[in-house]
């Protein structure tokens, strides 16, 4: 996900939530659960054309919850939702949909 793309339509930096120490620990867990170094999930390019940073796709939710609080309430309350039942989550092998066991 390109990072600095979402971060300048929000009037936001990149290194801004690189920083948060809840970010450091979010890149550990998904580095860790990944088989991967956590400076593996974050990519820094240089320069005026083609530069800026892009995190893993894991990463995303956590940026976006952090650049808008919209999206934030959104999910968490999509997340209640789903845990309460109210929600059918997708198979997408199956395409069908089932009730959260």
């Amino acid at each position: 996900m390109n990072l600095t793309s979402v971060c300048q339509s929000y009037d936001l930096r990149p290194n801004d939530f690189l920083n948060l120490a809840s970010t450091n620990r979010t890149l550990i867990t998904v580095a860790k659960r990944l088989g991967q170094l956590p400076e593996n999930l974050v990519v820094k390019k240089e320069g005026r054309w083609g530069g800026g940073t892009w995190i893993h796709p894991k990463l995303a939710v956590a940026a976006g919850r952090w650049v808008s609080e919209d999206f934030e309430y959104w999910c968490d309350e999509t997340t209640k939702s789903i845990i309460d039942g109210k929600k059918m989550l997708v198979d997408p092998a199956s395409a069908t949909a089932s009730p959260r066991p």
